[in-house]
């Protein structure tokens, strides 16, 4: 163990002894200097450089990580350490499946980390080498709840409620979405500027009514819709809502 994974371990040790913050401890735990003013200021300027350190890694972790969505799935490797907070940052993304070859020097007490991921984007190899390694990373967008709103309120309720969920925003999908309720949460956004403007150009007092009107207007238009030069034949909207039904299957069971 080095001196400055020992001082960090009796550090922590003190924390929970005394009371004391981490960094409190560890401004008054020696690192073996007979020198107590160096000692403290050596102490200090290291945990001035690590923060710095750190907040520049973390940086790099998120502009390099690319959302660039490419024609064909690729493999990517993150390169990168375990830090205090037992979460992964990310120094470098390397082309294809590549071996770690670093020798660990103690630098991160957590260790060093690679692994590999697939995806048409750097985002979405990332999120499934997380799924696998670390799910509770602050990158992994939070699970959608329920949206609580009642049927009888207006369009308004449902507009302020869906801007206050944690649902992806336009154009993410669904590449760099892995999740499968979080998918489905995005397209029930993509629902509602069309019920939006629906009851804006109709009118309509409830969420409920607009849902039903449209519906039935849907039904009118496809009585009016004809399949190329067979005027007789129209959109038959039950067959609508069954190819809908069976994809909304799909998607609900992530396939």
């Amino acid at each position: 163990m080095t001196a400055n994974r020992a001082r960090k371990k009796a550090a922590r040790t003190r924390a929970a002894e005394t009371g004391e913050n981490y960094t409190t401890a560890l401004r008054h735990t020696s690192n073996g200097s007979d020198n107590g003013t160096d000692n403290g200021r050596a102490e200090i300027g290291a945990l001035v450089h690590n923060a710095y350190r750190n907040m520049v890694t973390r940086a790099r972790h998120y502009t390099r990580i690319s959302d660039e969505v490419l024609p064909e799935t690729q493999t990517w490797t993150f390169v990168g350490f375990w830090d205090d907070d037992d979460h992964l940052v990310i120094e470098d993304v390397l082309e294809g499946a590549v071996e770690d070859e670093r020798e660990d020097d103690g630098e991160h007490e957590g260790g060093l980390f690679a692994a590999s991921g697939t995806g048409r984007s750097q985002v979405e190899a990332w999120m499934k080498v997380l799924e696998e390694y670390d799910p509770q990373h602050p990158d992994v967008p939070a699970e959608p709840k329920p949206l609580v709103v009642d049927s009888g309120e207006g369009i308004d309720a449902l507009s302020a409620a869906f801007a206050a969920a944690p649902i992806p925003a336009k154009g993410t999908f669904p590449e760099n979405i892995t999740s499968t309720p979080l998918r489905n949460a995005y397209r029930a956004r993509q629902a509602l500027p069309a019920l939006e403007a629906y009851l804006e150009y109709a009118g309509g007092e409830t969420i409920a009514s607009g849902i039903q009107d449209l519906l039935s207007d849907l039904m009118h238009l496809c009585d009016l819709l004809t399949s190329g030069d067979d005027l007789d034949q129209v959109h038959e909207f039950e067959e609508h809502l069954a190819s809908a039904r069976r994809c909304y299957g799909e998607e609900v069971n992530g396939e």
